[in-house]
């Protein structure tokens, strides 16, 4: 389930001159348009997963011999062959999707430095 977006509060705290990747973990300020781009991207990540996972899961039980999988931009066919190039791929998808999750709810890394 989705976290509520209070939109209101996140172009408050922009007016307010805070930073849009915010604090770690919270209380920073997003635009709406950022979380709702962020969103899609993620959810198009998890059918990219869920396309690919299952491709590897028909390929590898030997069901099928070749596997056509449609992405909406392209078509691509794959057999057993490219199961280990699919799961690099999977593994790639699930570190976007992470880093996506990072960027939209705001618990990324921040290196800092004392000012002393």
């Amino acid at each position: 389930m989705l976290p509520v977006v209070n939109c209101q509060r996140f172009n408050r705290a922009q007016q307010n001159g805070h930073s849009r990747t915010g604090d770690i973990c919270g209380g920073g300020a997003l635009s709406c348009t950022d979380y709702r781009f962020l969103t899609d991207r993620i959810t198009a990540t998890e059918a990219l997963i869920v396309a690919y996972e299952d491709a590897v899961a028909g390929l590898v039980s030997g069901a099928i011999h070749q596997y056509s999988i449609d992405t909406g931009q392209s078509r691509q066919s794959v057999t057993k062959t490219d199961v280990n190039i699919l799961n690099r791929a999977i593994e790639g998808l699930y570190n976007r999707r992470a880093t996506l999750i990072a960027r939209r709810d705001g618990c990324g890394t921040v290196t800092t430095r004392p000012s002393w």
